[in-house]
């Protein structure tokens, strides 16, 4: 009889199932489970019982002692089993004031989000390409990236849900890796139309490519400086939140397009496959003969150096482009006092009778008196 992790003595599983290709971690344990014959739930409840695997998103929280305990009862080797995490990814993607933080919680940038809830998923972070998925059944790595948005061998878009319900793709919820949806059990794997003559594909496909190749190490030359993998992410983002920002204040400006005036204040991560398009377009377009497609947009948005300021870190390539940038006058604005603050809570709170005008006399007295 075969022996759970938590006895003295661990034997490896009955059949060894090879890794695939770029194959995301938690695609490997849920292929595992249903070569047995068992759902991941149980599969993992016997082997592994006091490690909490499906109530995280163990592509991006593995610890080292789970990843040895799998590697032992898989026969792989355990940089084969960190390899299908985004360890990879998330030390390159890492904000530039968090270099030696551990934190795997909340939102890693550049890494779409699954909505961990219990073993439920409410996010939309897990993508697939239909032709791929049914070519080989498995989930990959670079369909958790918030800029991948299309597949490169098929001219494809990638999709986030299940073709005929809409539902998120929860894989190892399925009564068998056979690619059908956890809700409805349709097949996930309907072909997409090919989009190949689209002009937008093109757009996305080399912007993404450009993308995967420095979140692999490759450096980039940027204004005649190389910089490095890390220091452009956290530079892009930094870009991406800020411009945002500012667009959500001047979507009635007329020399915006349509795709400036729609994009989503949302963080990337936490999007749709379809606004995540949009964003990246918009990306492209930024960093489109860079930095004068900025500037020009800066002066339109009326971005200043202090719609910057509240970042404390920036790398060298934004600094350089900041300093082109108009400085902007900053607005003082003077603090109500504590005291009267207090009074204000006290008065709504109580909402006795005439409260709203008690509170406006309160309000004016302030005003006046400051």
């Amino acid at each position: 009889m075969m022996l759970p992790v938590g006895c003295n003595s661990i034997k490896p599983w009955t059949f060894r199932v090879a890794a695939k290709s770029d194959e995301l971690l938690s695609s490997y344990l849920a292929r595992v489970a249903y070569a047995h014959g068992a759902t991941p739930y149980r599969f993992y409840s016997f082997h592994l019982p006091c490690r909490a695997i499906w109530s995280r998103d163990i592509d991006r929280s593995a610890s080292e002692q789970l990843i040895s305990d799998i590697a032992k009862l898989s026969s792989l080797e355990p940089h084969q089993i960190l390899s299908m995490t985004l360890c990879q990814f998330e030390s390159v993607f890492k904000p530039l004031n968090a270099i030696n933080s551990q934190n795997k919680a909340g939102v890693c940038p550049w890494i779409n989000t699954v909505g961990i809830f219990h073993r439920y998923r409410t996010g939309y972070g897990v993508q697939y390409c239909p032709f791929c998925l049914h070519d080989d059944m498995t989930f990959k790595k670079v369909w958790r990236l918030s800029f991948a948005t299309v597949c490169a061998i098929h001219n494809c878009s990638l999709t986030d849900c299940c073709p005929h319900c809409d539902k998120q793709i929860i894989f190892h919820r399925t009564d068998s890796f056979y690619p059908t949806c956890h809700f409805c059990g349709g097949i996930l794997t309907i072909p997409s139309p090919k989009l190949v003559g689209d002009v937008d594909f093109q757009k996305r496909k080399e912007f993404q490519s450009t993308l995967l190749q420095i979140s692999l190490g490759s450096s980039i030359r940027i204004l005649d400086r190389e910089i490095n993998s890390s220091d452009f992410f956290a530079g892009l983002s930094i870009l991406m939140s800020t411009t945002k920002a500012s667009l959500r204040l001047h979507k009635e400006n007329t020399g915006l397009s349509a795709i400036l005036k729609n994009c989503s204040g949302k963080r990337i991560e936490q999007l749709r496959i379809d606004q995540r398009t949009q964003q990246c377009l918009i990306l492209d377009e930024i960093l489109f003969d860079w930095p004068n497609q900025f500037l020009k947009l800066a002066e339109l948005l009326r971005m200043t150096q202090l719609s910057f300021d509240r970042r404390k870190v920036f790398p060298e390539w934004l600094n350089i482009v900041f300093e082109l940038m108009p400085k902007g006058v900053s607005r003082y604005r003077k603090n109500v006092p504590f005291a009267v603050c207090r009074q204000l809570e006290d008065i709504q709170r109580v909402k006795l009778d005439g409260w709203r005008t008690e509170r406006a006399k309160v309000l004016i007295t302030a005003a006046i008196t400051s």
